[in-house]
């Protein structure tokens, strides 16, 4: 089961859509997964350990993927 969310998405009292990729570093760390680019400057993240996905575009977050973590 997976949720896109587009706003508000709430983490420690701080909305992270409309977060810059610096400030969802600072926030998260690293990512598992890097950014992968698409069409007009859009770039997904990803931080498995979390079960989320952040959409970028123009270094900005537009949205995110939630999905239910799997144990190995």
């Amino acid at each position: 089961m997976t949720a896109t969310l587009y706003s508000p998405l709430i983490y420690q009292n701080l909305d992270i859509l409309l977060m810059t990729l610096s400030e969802i570093r600072n926030l998260f760390g690293r990512e598992n997964k890097p950014g992968e680019l698409f069409l007009d400057n859009i770039f997904c993240i990803e931080y498995e350990d979390m079960g989320l996905q952040l959409w970028f575009q123009d270094d900005i977050v537009t949205n995110a993927t939630c999905y239910g973590l799997i144990e190995d």
